[in-house]
């Protein structure tokens, strides 16, 4: 197994102003900066990132906001791009020079995808659905997007002066939709249930997605099923047989197998310890079960190991895991000695980003 301290690292952090000994005023707090997500480009030169940036309280009251900033590798140079709206879910579209994000302007009825091309710098919108895209991910070849939004449905009238919100009462289910820009129409995904998360095969022509029956928040922690849907027939041809809290999952680079990260029954109060499993049987094994930490995301980027962000205790650490490991001598990690959130790995597995 590559030794992981041959891994470069590369940490995004905010320019830090001189310390002083005063107290911090509640205008400092309102002032801080944060990274939300990062994400390499395909060639590894460029690095997108979120930074949450906080409203002037003098000004308007409203919450935080994401900016999109683009840092050079090579320089170390980071450059604004987009610092209108709420930028999110951002990805360097599959054979395009262009960054495509989720964002809602003043002048949206809902949020849409937008597009921004790396060498002009104006952001368009792309593509915008009849209710706010939630999340989405482009086919490999960069034709076709799958995004998840809620279902079209009318509000019903109420008899009262206004339009009550009843907890988990007339809740709308998030539903599958394929569409390839251009056109209007997008094409609802005709599997039952409830979508949260959608994953493409290496080769385009499955879908692994996340479903729960219902809207509710009780079957969207304890009852989502991994289903792997063929994209020709928009039929399910798999489900994974495994019961619990569902965290991440990754296809490996071959698009054979599956690695996911959940609970290891319906009784495991959390999603912490890591499966994979063939999608042609189904059926998950479990991965170096005696390891006292919780896995948080993984990275499938090679055929020989997978990457991981996992947390002890209050700290975070990295590592790689091989795919068939049962015990701790196939299991390798790096304490970090703080938390993070979040990391990405760039295409050739030499250099990590992590945000936090």
């Amino acid at each position: 197994m590559k030794n992981l301290l041959g891994i470069l690292f590369i940490l995004i952090s905010l320019p830090l102003q001189a310390q002083d000994t005063r107290t911090m005023t509640p205008m400092d707090v309102a002032s801080l900066k944060g990274l939300s997500t990062a994400t390499w480009s395909p060639d590894g030169s460029i690095i997108a990132y979120t930074l949450r940036v906080q409203a002037d309280p003098t000004v308007e009251n409203k919450p935080a906001h994401a900016e999109l900033h683009l840092m050079d590798v090579a320089t170390k140079a980071s450059t604004s791009f987009v610092t209108s709206g709420n930028v999110r879910h951002v990805s360097f579209r599959p054979n395009n020079n262009k960054i495509t994000f989720l964002n809602r302007l003043d002048d949206d009825s809902v949020t849409g995808l937008y597009q921004i091309d790396l060498n002009d710098g104006e952001a368009t919108l792309l593509y915008q659905y009849k209710t706010s895209i939630r999340s989405y991910q482009w086919s490999p070849d960069g034709m076709t997007l799958a995004f998840i939004a809620n279902k079209p449905e009318g509000k019903k009238d109420s008899e009262l002066p206004y339009q009550p919100e009843l907890y988990e009462q007339d809740l709308t289910f998030q539903r599958l939709y394929v569409v390839e820009p251009g056109n209007i129409e997008a094409k609802e995904i005709a599997v039952d249930g409830n979508f949260s998360q959608i994953e493409w095969s290496p080769d385009g022509t499955k879908m692994l997605c996340a479903i729960a029956p219902t809207p509710l928040v009780d079957d969207s922690y304890m009852a989502q099923t991994l289903t792997i849907i063929d994209v020709a027939t928009m039929k399910v041809i798999v489900k994974i047989n495994h019961q619990g809290k569902l965290g991440d999952f990754v296809w490996s680079p071959d698009g054979s197998q599956i690695a996911f990260i959940a609970g290891t029954d319906i009784h495991d109060p959390t999603n912490g310890r890591l499966f994979v499993t063939s999608i042609v049987s189904g059926k998950p094994t479990i991965l170096s079960n005696e390891w006292e930490g919780k896995y948080e995301q993984i990275k499938w980027t090679n055929e020989d190991h997978i990457d991981f962000l996992g947390s002890v205790g209050t700290e975070s650490v990295i590592g790689k895991i091989k795919p068939k490991a049962k015990a701790t001598a196939d299991f390798m990690q790096i304490e970090i000695g703080f938390n993070i959130d979040h990391f990405e790995i760039a295409s050739n597995g030499d250099r990590l980003v992590m945000a936090d």
